[in-house]
């Protein structure tokens, strides 16, 4: 199903109250995911956008720089999520909880930003599994109509021409993941504080910054 429309509130409210399943939001990135469980946005997918977890937690001071590093390294070489690693290692679940949220509502801001550029929106219903739920944000309530923002048309033969234009335009491996894990393991250990004993505090920054890099490029942010 193809939606057009200019808030992706109104979007996420024209759907059934029990939706589940993705919001596809098609841009010159790539594909935004937008997952749903009974009519709640309960995860949101951006290409080429790094806003991580453990950052946004570090800034708010509930990571200081010593266990900031030891999450990061964690999750290079681990298949657990950020927040359950920064909660294995002392943040408060409530903390967590709030970044998530508030990490969510960005990437919500992101994405309509993106639809009023003219993305194309579609929703694809399917089972949205409990290990995809990432937070349950409340539900989205249909704004008082202004005018007619939610129509559903199906894309004409030049709108999909022009897709694929931007398509072929688009640099090779802007959201294609580039890192292996095999890479990702092999750059964890070889940037671990432990194998530079001697790095001066502004070295240790840049170390940690590559491999944030590296954990994004793997990850697909």
């Amino acid at each position: 199903m193809t939606l057009r429309g200019a808030r992706i509130e109104s979007l996420l409210a024209s759907l059934p109250a029990d939706a589940e399943g993705e919001l596809r939001v098609h841009s010159e990135r790539g594909v935004d995911r937008v997952l749903l469980r009974a009519g709640r946005v309960v995860g949101v997918d951006l290409r080429a956008h790094f806003d991580p977890l453990l950052d946004r937690l570090q800034r708010s001071g509930e990571l200081d720089p010593t266990r900031y590093h030891r999450a990061l390294t964690r999750l290079a070489i681990s298949e657990r999520r950020s927040g359950e690693l920064a909660a294995a290692l002392g943040v408060p679940k409530a903390a967590v909880q709030e970044a998530l949220a508030q990490q969510m509502r960005q990437r919500l801001a992101v994405l309509e930003r993106r639809v009023r550029s003219g993305a194309k929106v579609t929703f694809r219903s399917r089972n949205v599994a409990s290990g995809e739920v990432v937070q349950v944000m409340p539900r989205v309530s249909q704004p008082s109509p202004k005018r007619s923002d939610n129509v559903v048309v199906p894309m004409n033969g030049e709108a999909n021409r022009q897709r694929a234009r931007e398509r072929r335009a688009r640099p090779r491996g802007t959201t294609e993941r580039c890192v292996t894990r095999q890479q990702l393991v092999s750059a964890a250990m070889r940037l671990h504080p432990d194998r530079n004993p001697n790095a001066t505090p502004a070295e240790r920054r840049k170390l940690q910054d590559e491999l944030a890099r590296l954990t994004a490029a793997y990850h697909g942010l």
